[in-house]
């Protein structure tokens, strides 16, 4: 993701962020069956002896590390963010695990073109514009090695739901796609990425679409994604100035709080999970 074009609004409260992007991680992974590659992904990487992998919007590197440790120590996996704010200290790294800058707007340094088995991306609905999702497709896909896949995870907007209707979570659902459009967010994302993938020139792409409803359902107020990204939107949204006049610190708690109660009391927030990947036959 750049900083210059990123229209995300997550990063703040670096303490919250930090828990928010570890739940998710382990509740969207869960979602999937305790899975962390498709099934023709992971019987590629176990094919070959020294697998290299990139993480691409590697947040806290919490995806390529916990993935290392099913890998030989042979394994070599990237992790590239524009926000190395989030990265953690080196040393608690395993050895194989490097963090580094990295722009998904733009194209990578040649050096690394073709370098990977396996790119791997994840969650940057908040961060891409409606032309970005094609853009940083054909950008991932040249650092993907002959024979290899890109593999991307996402969430979006269109999924957002509760069973049974709560008017805090869909107050903040009809706000969140209204500042979207506004800033020029796709509101079908991810449901395009098929088909991008195959204008950009992958083969044999396939998707999977895991529902979080069961697992919302059971889950603890405090460990559901769904609404701690409300909470970190909300409050993203206020301090960037966007919903000014409309909308404070407290009463973005009040609503929180509110939609807390709702799950507390049985409401169960929804969202798609989309696996998508494609391999690279050039």
């Amino acid at each position: 993701m750049s900083a210059e074009s990123t229209v995300y609004n997550l990063n703040h409260d670096w303490d919250n962020e930090i828990k928010r992007l570890k739940i998710q991680h382990d509740f969207f992974r869960e979602m999937a069956g305790g899975k962390d590659l498709p099934a023709v992904v992971w019987a590629h990487v176990k094919e070959l002896e020294a697998p290299r992998i990139a993480d691409v919007g590697t947040g806290t590197g919490v995806w390529a590390t916990e993935l290392a440790a099913q890998l030989p120590e042979t394994t070599v996996i990237d992790g590239y963010d524009f926000d190395v704010k989030k990265f953690p200290d080196p040393k608690t790294l395993p050895k194989n695990v490097t963090l580094r800058f990295g722009d998904i707007f733009k194209p990578f340094p040649p050096e690394i073109n073709g370098k990977y088995d396996i790119v791997h991306v994840r969650f940057l609905v908040f961060a891409l514009k409606k032309d970005d999702w094609l853009v940083a497709v054909k950008n991932l896909r040249k650092l993907v090695a002959p024979g290899g896949f890109l593999f991307w995870e996402e969430t979006g907007p269109y999924s957002w739901a509760s069973s049974p209707w709560s008017d805090p979570y869909y107050e903040w659902v009809k706000l969140e796609s209204e500042v979207g459009n506004r800033l020029g967010r796709d509101p079908l994302a991810p449901v395009r990425l098929p088909s991008q993938f195959k204008e950009a020139g992958f083969a044999d792409v396939e998707e999977n679409i895991f529902a979080m409803l069961r697992l919302s359902s059971t889950a603890p107020v405090g460990g559901q994604p769904g609404l701690l990204i409300m909470a970190q939107s909300l409050t993203g949204l206020v301090e960037n100035g966007v919903l000014e006049g409309k909308y404070t610190k407290d009463d973005v708690r009040e609503l929180v709080e509110r939609a807390s109660q709702d799950v507390q009391n049985g409401t169960a927030i929804n969202a798609n999970l989309h696996w998508t990947w494609g391999r690279n036959a050039v």
